[in-house]
């Protein structure tokens, strides 16, 4: 059953998107919430079937089929089916797999450019798109905006009814509109690699899949020729971090402390697909964020690293982008340069900023910077509040072994 659960949870962040965007497709965007229905219904009735009848041979075309016949089965209930528009006439009548995406599009590119559409609030794209696409609970797209699960869910609503009401198609849009969309797909991309960076909840910390997903969606993006310097950055990014990925782990698959990651075992392959990435983002007239965050992604693939240098990017990080995340990151940044008492007291001043009273990372940073200090009561209590946080398992373990220590 344990194998099971674990292919279908693989299969659910890889081709859901990919099996509701197909359905989109052929449905017409009016009927997004079936297609999302159905996918949900097609991964359901794999879990309750397949640890009695065995893993079919190709598991994702099992899925696309059973979520393909779902759809079919619920339009014919309906008695007014036979009336439907073309695109479900031609649905029902259709014997073969779905609708094929549109030359040189990727369906979950497509999907995303849909759940991206201007008239859209920002933050309601991202979220829509990180729903329906990624398959990110609302818990989780709540933990990375920082905000609360029933606005998260509001949002989503909203975007949905937007999408139902204004008869919306998955479609290609041109020139500056589609520029634009990219844009927030890229922004949608940033905060997909980050939650499968560190994840947020759950069982696994690292969820390699993710952030391999948002590679390959930010390759659809720079397939399409809109390949500006700033999204050459964001996939240098993606790739410093990718190179550190399995760093982060002992042998025995437990998170290790910043300071015990080896560069030695960092992956050479990212760090060389991440230098051609920076030679592109490099035409850039003037940085952007993603500019500097690789530049610090960069410097911490360093065998030995230069706070005084990281936090220089830091600053200048901060303004462009401002957001309590990095000052909690940039404060790291301040205890390595050894400028501890400052570092300490930024970290005190962001107890009560927006989005991070609930999360662990605050905390767990307060308990190791002051654990490095010395001041083991402050630290103890840090862990104590760290732990009364939300937090994926590895991470929960992680700092549960950082407080024994304390008390020991």
């Amino acid at each position: 059953m344990s194998a099971v659960n674990s292919l279908v949870d693989h299969l659910f962040r890889h081709e859901s998107g990919r099996i509701t965007a197909a359905l989109t497709r052929a449905l017409g965007a009016r009927n997004l919430a079936l297609a999302e229905e159905a996918t949900q219904e097609a991964l359901i009735r794999a879990m309750q079937t397949w640890p009695f009848r065995g893993i079919p041979s190709e598991p994702a075309a099992w899925l696309h089929r059973a979520a393909r016949n779902y759809a079919r089965d619920q339009l014919r209930r309906l008695s007014s089916w036979q009336t439907k528009e073309p695109a479900v006439q031609q649905f029902l009548a259709a014997q073969g797999p779905g609708a094929a995406a549109e030359p040189g599009i990727d369906d979950t590119l497509a999907m995303m450019l849909l759940c991206c559409h201007p008239a859209i609030s920002a933050d309601s794209r991202a979220a829509l798109t990180l729903k329906t696409v990624s398959g990110f609970s609302t818990r989780e797209i709540a933990s990375a905006f920082l905000t609360a699960e029933e606005t998260v869910a509001q949002r989503i609503v909203r975007a949905k009814r937007f999408i139902r009401d204004e008869g919306l198609q998955l479609e290609l849009p041109e020139g500056a509109e589609l520029a634009a969309r990219i844009d927030s797909v890229c922004e949608v991309l940033y905060l997909l690699f980050n939650e499968g960076y560190f994840a947020s909840h759950g069982v696994d910390a690292l969820g390699r899949d993710l952030c391999e997903e948002a590679v390959r969606l930010l390759q659809c993006v720079l397939a399409t020729g809109h390949t500006t310097p700033d999204r050459w950055a964001l996939a240098a990014l993606f790739h410093l971090h990718l190179a550190r990925f399995e760093a982060r782990r002992n042998d025995g698959g437990q998170l290790l402390g910043f300071d015990q990651i080896q560069s030695a075992t960092y992956d050479q392959t990212q760090l060389r697909l991440a230098d051609g990435a920076l030679r592109e983002a490099m035409r850039a007239e003037l940085p952007s964020a993603w500019h500097v965050e690789a530049a610090i992604a960069s410097a911490h693939c360093e065998s030995r690293r230069d706070w005084r240098h990281i936090l220089t990017l830091y600053d200048a990080l901060l303004q462009l982008k401002p957001s309590p995340l990095i000052r909690l990151n940039r404060a790291v940044a301040l205890f390595g340069a050894e400028r501890r008492s400052e570092a300490l007291a930024e970290l005190n001043a962001l107890e009560n900023a927006e989005g991070l009273r609930d999360y662990s990372l605050l905390p767990a940073t307060q308990a190791r910077l002051h654990e490095e200090a010395g001041n083991m009561d402050e630290a103890r209590r840090a862990y104590q509040r760290a732990l009364a946080c939300a937090m994926s398992d590895p991470a929960r373990e992680f700092i549960e072994r950082r407080f024994a220590k304390t008390i020991s």
